[in-house]
């Protein structure tokens, strides 16, 4: 059914007739001259006899007669069985007592209400049964108290009082037709009680205040105008300014809320909302212009919004907001895009909405959403736990979204229109959504997502303290967005943990860590048999989008940042135990302060276009790359795993320009420095006991096969090389073969901490050009420097180098084919074989 909101319905009822009676005659005067006076006269009709009571005394059968008998605050004591009367109490104080519900039955002719309270009337009524075509009671410009009774069959209202003061207690109200209580501009106080299956509202107040405690309201039912729209039907209906408190209440089974404000102000504490399996109900808290303070509230059961607030200022606290997603109103997405919004916790449209130290979970569409409608939303959630809610934990879509030391888990995902069925990917749940919103996120957790986490589209997202584990697509996802990320841990399971697209990111004092993912593939065998990978996740994926990031960790996972026409500016970053701590293509990075300790064989890896510096940095005890695989037949048995491995260059590049400073590589175990048509410059360089793969070249490689090698080396220390050359310069491509150039270089010359050697070549050149302005080589297992088909210019003593080969295994510079060579300022000593061997 569609909802719609209308206003209460108009009432008419016919005006009531006042008859007087006994009204004194006036004095007649003659004008012909004095007379003696003639006192007036009254007719009067005694009252007729009857078991009616008052101060215990007198005897009516009319209730009417003994308050017009009565004086204030007497006390009237009504008899057994029914009394057929409408009765009036005008300007006058008087206790009625009944014997007890069932036992005096009060009731009125057709049309009228039996009560009547007016112009400054005040009525206690105690102990009785009231039925009647029209209102219960009806309170204008008086007061009335009703206690312990009964409103049994009631056409109207149950209570209708304009400009009163009523109060309520332990009164029991059965489908009343119109409403329980109506309340216009009046004082109402509840408490006890319980109104059942009334019309359009158990409790309605226009204007004035209402006090309502420790009373049950259910089943409220709506006016079918036969549109098949539900526009009433609230437990409680607040309105046209009025003021409304509401203690320790059960609400249950209300069609269309429990609660209605509307143009109000309202407070609800200590109370349930309730929906049994038999009920049907909308909405929980529905709040409409108008200031609504929830505190310990617990709703629960099946309805479709839990809290809704319009344009409001609505704060929730101590409560819970708990649906069961296999019973509440399912949310879906058709293949055409069209969204059907199934069951909520609370939604905010326009307006504030705080959430506080609350829980909500269970819900088929959102557990919080936030809407701009006219007007800006404001959102805030404190100390909460929003949990096991389908496709979406939090959304705020417009205005802003304050989140604190909150948890938001197990977000899921049920329709099948949202996952790829190739792919297995799913593109429905997100445990928060923030569309061009402005998000804070303070402490807290997200975690446990099937699918994302935080995903944020177009928004400013501020994270502090937050904590990211077990998304299992992504933790934080950002496209054309603002993202801040500090202070927090991004762990667990999931293939990417930040993930922006056309985004920027500030990321600080922040540890990525222990994230692993599991790629899935089917019929690897043709007959039903799938495969998994393991170790494919990435922490940080920047696709044509910036970075910034300081002071931070990352631990234990296949790709530290991955970056793809993005820029990436790092400082103080610590890689641990990373296969690939930095990828890069078509991108720019610049690195400093970075310290890389065990880990894949490949620090840094760029490639197409990428412009990478790496600065002051440290990189120790790197192994190979590896993952694992395993096969399944189609039922599930293991048909055969293992691990494959991968050893590349400590800073490998692939057609891309990379310069490293100021840098340490200890124990790397293939190449320290590896460049395939690349730029590479190296300033300060320290590689230390390198080359442990048995296939290792040399710890610095260079390789020509499209664009000819650019390579600069300056103050650059190889010592310990394990297997192969301290530089290599190889080409065979096309283009010439490009310009390698060394200044005041050390190769095998002992370290500070005990390094000392070189397996291979001390420079081993082929189809080369080098230039060299100050080198020492020492303790080389092959020549000090070998040349094939190359050119060699080397000014051996330079600021720094005095020009030393010493100790070659073999001869101190060895040159074949074609080379030419200009060897100055050079000093070969204790050679294997000669000091210059030319073969070619």
């Amino acid at each position: 059914m569609a909802l719609t909101r209308r206003h209460p319905l108009a009432l008419l009822l016919a005006p009531l007739a006042l008859a007087a009676c006994g009204d004194p005659k006036p004095e007649v005067i003659d004008p012909t001259g004095p007379t003696t006076p003639t006192p007036p006269t009254t007719e009067t009709t005694p009252p007729e006899p009857g078991c009616i009571l008052v101060d215990g005394g007198g005897g009516y059968a009319s209730l009417n007669d003994a308050i017009a008998l009565a004086t204030n605050g007497s006390v009237i004591d009504l008899c057994d069985g029914v009394l057929e009367e409408e009765v009036f109490v005008d300007a006058k104080t008087v206790t009625i007592v009944g014997k007890g519900i069932g036992v005096s039955i009060w009731t009125a002719p057709s049309n009228t209400a039996p009560i009547n309270v007016q112009n400054g009337g005040n009525a206690t009524v105690i102990g009785v049964t009231i039925d009647s075509t029209r209102n219960g009671a009806t309170v204008t410009d008086g007061s009335l108290t009703l206690t312990d009774a009964l409103l049994g069959s009631i056409d109207s209202y149950g209570v209708e009082s304009t400009n009163g003061v009523v109060t309520l207690t332990n009164v029991e109200m059965s489908e009343p037709a119109w409403g329980g209580v109506r309340a216009v501009d009046s004082d109402l106080s509840i408490t006890g009680g319980r109104i059942q299956g009334a019309t359009t509202a158990g409790v309605l107040v226009e204007g004035g205040t209402a006090t309502i405690t420790n009373a049950v309201i259910a089943g409220t039912t709506y006016v079918d105008d036969g549109s098949g729209s539900i526009a009433d039907g609230y437990g409680v209906w607040v309105t046209t300014g009025g003021e409304a408190t509401i203690s320790g209440v059960t609400f249950e089974d209300n069609i269309l809320a429990a609660v209605f404000a509307q143009n109000s102000t309202v407070n609800v504490s200590d109370s349930t909302v309730g929906v049994t399996p038999v009920g049907v109900a909308f909405l929980g808290l529905y709040v409409d212009t108008s200031t609504l303070t929830a505190t310990n509230v617990d709703i629960s059961g099946i309805y479709q919004w839990g809290v809704y607030s319009f344009a409001s200022e609505t704060t929730f606290a101590g409560g819970t907001v708990v649906a069961d997603p296999a019973l509440s109103l399912p949310s879906s997405i058709d293949l055409a895009g069209n969204i059907s919004l199934g069951s909520m916790g609370a939604i905010a449209v326009d307006g504030t909405m705080t959430i506080r130290d609350s829980t909500v979970s269970g819900h088929n569409s959102c557990g919080v959403w936030g809407e701009n409608g006219l007007a800006d939303v404001h959102v805030i959630v404190e100390g909460s736990v929003v949990d096991n809610n389908i496709e979406r934990g939090m959304l705020i879509t417009g205005g802003v979204l304050d989140v604190t030391d909150t948890v938001i888990s197990n977000t899921q995902s049920n329709d099948a229109v949202c996952v790829d069925a190739a792919t297995g990917s799913r593109s429905c749940n997100m445990a928060v959504f923030a569309i061009e919103a402005e998000t804070t996120f303070t402490g807290g957790s997200i975690e446990t997502s099937t699918d994302w986490g935080f995903t944020s589209l177009a928004s400013s997202s501020v994270f502090d303290g937050t904590r990211f584990a077990d998304n299992e697509f992504v933790g934080l996802f950002a496209q054309d967005a603002a993202i801040t990320l500090r202070g927090g841990v991004v762990e667990g399971g999931g293939q990417y943990g930040l993930y922006l697209n056309t985004a920027g990111a500030l990321i600080e004092s922040t540890t990525f860590r222990n994230r692993d993912y599991t790629t899935f593939g089917e019929n690897w065998d043709g007959k039903g048999g799938y495969y998994t990978y393991d170790y494919q996740a990435v922490d940080v994926y920047a696709y044509d989008s910036s970075v910034d990031a300081a002071d931070v960790t990352f631990e234990g996972t296949q790709y530290g940042v991955y970056a793809y026409e993005a820029e990436v500016n790092g400082q103080f970053l610590t890689f641990t135990n990373v296969n690939q701590p930095v990828t890069a293509a078509y991108a720019t990075i610049d690195l400093e302060d970075i310290e890389v300790n065990g880990g894949g064989a490949t620090v840094v890896d760029c490639s197409t276009e990428a412009v990478v510096t790496v600065k002051d940095t440290v990189v120790t005890g790197t192994n190979p790359s590896v993952s694992s695989y395993a096969y399944y037949y189609a039922d599930g048995s293991l048909a055969f795993s293992g691990t494959s491995s991968y050893s590349g260059g400590t800073f490998d590049g692939y057609a891309c320009d990379l310069t490293v400073e100021s840098t340490e590589i200890v124990d790397a175990e293939s190449y320290a420095v590896y460049g395939y048509d690349s730029s590479v410059k190296l300033d300060d360089v320290s590689i230390r006991g390198s080359g442990t793969y048995a296939y290792t070249p040399a710890a610095i490689y260079l390789y020509h096969y499209s664009t000819p090698p650019e390579g600069e080396l300056s103050e650059v220390e190889v010592t310990g090389q394990v297997v192969g050359n301290a530089l290599e310069v190889y080409s065979s491509g096309t283009g010439g073969p490009g310009l390698v150039s060394v200044v005041d270089s050390w190769f095998g010359l002992p370290s500070a901490d005990g390094y000392s050697g070189v397996a291979g070549y001390g420079i081993e050149l082929y189809g080369a050009a080098l230039e060299v302005d100050g080198i020492d080589i020492a303790g080389t297992g092959m020549s000090g420097i070998y040349a094939l088909n190359s050119t060699l210019d080397v000014v051996g003593a330079g600021a720094s180098a005095t020009g030393t080969i010493s100790s070659p295994v073999g001869h101190g510079v060895d040159l074949s084919g074609t080379t030419t060579a200009v060897l100055a300022d050079l000093t070969i000593t204790s050679p294997t074989l000669s000091g210059v061997n030319v073969n070619g």
